[in-house]
Parts: C-alpha cells; structure tokens; sequence
C-alpha cells in the first residue's frame, strides 16, 4: 500500500497472502482497520497510526517473495494502482482499462 501523508507517498508491503489465504487486512476503509492491523508499529513509521480518509486516493501493488520480513529473493512488483479509497461499508469495482 502507498499512502500520500503530508504532500509525501510512503509504501510497503505489510500484508502477507499467498494461495488459499485470499481473506487478508480487512475492510481498509472501515475507521481504524490500516493503522491496527497493517501498520501498527513504528517499523512502518510514518504510516503507523494513519488511517485515510473516503476519498483519498491510496496506492496498492503486490510484490514476489515475503518482503515484510526481507526474504524475497526475486525482487519484483507490480505497477501501482492509485485509487481512491471507498467510503466505509461501500464496495469498490475497479475495471481494467485495458
């Protein structure tokens, strides 16, 4: 996730997934749900304690390998998608421009 916290963007790969464990993170948009389960401790400062707001335009990518804890031995990612949050209890469809 990259978020944009004082005129600045942060990223960083806090959650981890891999096949068969595609219930991750949570809502994000729900009040609180980033700063208390992806960046909750100050290895993620300064995005530790930030919670954007509906409307704000977030970052998401994925990358190969487990970075959270250094051991990705391909150093890859996908291009960053910058969208805007959805408001809480909203869903968001997102369409590949292709």
């Amino acid at each position: 996730m990259c978020l944009r916290i004082n005129d600045r963007w942060y990223a960083s790969a806090p959650i981890e997934t891999w096949f068969g464990n595609n219930v991750i993170g949570g809502p994000i948009q729900s009040p609180g749900q980033i700063p208390q389960n992806w960046f909750y401790d100050e290895r993620w400062a300064p995005m530790t304690g930030y919670q954007p707001k509906a409307g704000e335009s977030i970052g998401l990518f994925v990358c190969a390998g487990d970075a959270r804890n250094n051991f990705n031995p391909i150093k890859e990612r996908s291009n960053i998608v910058v969208v805007p949050l959805p408001a809480d209890g909203h869903a968001a469809v997102f369409v590949s421009g292709g």
